[in-house]
């Protein structure tokens, strides 16, 4: 990590007022982790920040990492007032609000000596959050609803780009983007190792960064870990990371639920390697009778599906009562979009989502696969 570009992410979080830090909406182990180790250091500068995920749902095997609470499925994206108060001469004892009919007040004890009114400030913000962080987020779309209901948000706040895909369009006023680290984990590990000593890497930043690397690089077995990314492991580890905890919780602690629902989705998995597509049907009576949940699911295609040979597109069809959901994740570069340019879609290149309202399962499968064929002819 350049220590230049490390000490200019600390100046801009420093002088931000309120931080969003933001993951895409198809998220991974990796991208929650990365983003809590975030939330957590700027909390320990003291610094405002709300940490968010478009529809995120915890498993019970996220549900250990260290604020993981904290995260939330929507966004401010309005215009704000903003008060300050200058603590240099009187300290803060109590903050507190009333709502009077149509009058707001709020109500500042100092803590030593009086308030002056000339220490207190306010102006309007023309956005919710004056400095935005996404993390392994390859393009804005990617963010789902959040970028699609507030997109002059992403266009106009400075914005930190955090990212290890190759696939990153570097869409960030500063660019963080490393393809060879095996994480964004590993890649946030340089940037907060790089700061200054007073805000060091406390032990439940630590065990959220090395999850993120054990879930990414699979304990090591994957191509992606080579020895720099053991050596922070092994600091991460020194620093108060808590293994054991995180190996029980992702990898050996699948529910009996979760390997039920994925038998199911491995039973009936189809492939037509001519247009290198896979598939898989998920009837409603999956989820009743495995008693899992829809989000249990994409596990299965980050654990199989998706290291099939020749593989380009995976697609799970899951009904919905009258409707059809599908979920077409692409592997390496391949835009998922561009099979499916006849829907109306959520999401990035490398998942995408849409619902087929009154169409039955077996419907559905045939037509998304019949016009993804057609479109795969197009583009070779």
């Amino acid at each position: 990590m350049a220590h230049d570009t490390a000490k200019q992410i600390y100046e801009k979080i420093r002088n931000s007022q309120n931080v969003l830090i933001a993951c895409k909406k198809n998220y991974s182990a990796d991208s929650i982790s990365s983003a809590l180790a975030l939330f957590l250091f700027l909390q320990k500068l003291g610094v405002s920040a709300d940490v968010a995920c478009d529809g995120f749902a915890p498993g019970e095997d996220l549900s250990f990492l260290p604020a993981i609470e904290k995260i939330r499925n929507s966004i401010f994206g309005e215009q704000r007032l903003i008060i300050s108060l200058d603590l240099k001469e009187a300290k803060v004892d109590e903050l507190r609000y009333d709502i009077m009919g149509n009058v707001l007040e709020i109500s500042i004890k100092p803590k030593n000596r009086p308030l002056s009114e000339k220490n207190v400030r306010s102006r309007l913000a023309s956005h919710a959050y004056d400095f935005i962080i996404t993390i392994d987020t390859s393009d804005l779309e990617s963010l789902g609803n959040f970028y699609r209901l507030h997109p002059t948000l992403f266009q106009e706040v400075p914005l930190l780009n955090i990212d290890h895909s190759p696939e990153n369009e570097n869409y960030g006023q500063i660019n963080l983007v490393d393809i060879s680290a095996s994480s964004c984990s590993e890649i946030v590990f340089g940037l907060l190792n790089a700061m200054p000593t007073e805000t060091a890497i406390s032990e439940d930043m630590a065990t959220c960064l090395l999850a993120g690397i054990f879930s990414k690089t699979k304990t090591f077995t994957e191509d992606n870990a080579g020895p720099k990314t053991l050596r922070i492991a092994s600091e991460l580890a020194e620093m108060g990371a808590d293994r054991n905890q995180i190996v029980t919780r992702l990898f050996r602690n699948k529910s009996l639920q979760k390997i039920n629902l994925w038998g199911r989705v491995l039973a009936r998995l189809k492939k037509d390697d001519a247009f290198r597509i896979a598939w898989s049907l998920v009837p409603e009576y999956d989820f009743i009778d495995s008693r899992a949940k829809k989000e249990d699911m994409f596990g299965v295609v980050e654990e199989f599906i998706q290291k099939l040979p020749d593989t380009r597109y995976v697609l799970l069809f899951c009904q919905s009562g009258k409707n059809t959901e599908v979920y077409c994740f692409g592997k390496n570069f391949y835009d998922v979009s561009q099979i499916l340019k006849k829907y109306k879609t959520e999401g990035g290149k490398n998942f995408a989502f849409f619902v087929l309202e009154n169409t039955p399962i077996i419907d559905a499968e045939k037509e998304v696969l019949e016009n993804a064929r057609k479109e795969i002819r197009k583009t070779g």
